[in-house]
């Protein structure tokens, strides 16, 4: 984040599931889930802060060859999907 405390990562719990997106405090390491994704999907990749600190942007991957960026607040909420054309977006920074 811009401020230092917290770390944005991409992860999954189980290798069975779609990865999410967490939020690491970079001080205690305590990890806290941002995002839960379909399981039809791969999942939620790529996350990058927004310079103002209050907005992630996402990838959320389809398939091997689509992925839709979303935005999300830090402090969690439901994702709002900015782009439909099912192209394939990846590192957003």
């Amino acid at each position: 984040s811009p401020d230092g405390k917290w770390l944005v990562i991409s992860d999954k719990e189980s290798a069975t599931e779609p990865f999410g997106l967490f939020l690491v405090n970079a001080e205690t390491g305590e990890k806290h889930r941002l995002t839960t994704s379909l399981n039809s999907t791969i999942g939620d990749c790529s996350p990058a802060f927004s310079p103002d600190g209050k907005t992630i942007a996402f990838v959320r991957v389809v398939s091997a060859v689509v992925g839709e960026v979303q935005l999300i607040p830090v402090q969690g909420g439901a994702p709002k999907q900015i782009t439909f054309d099912g192209a394939g977006a990846s590192n957003l920074t």
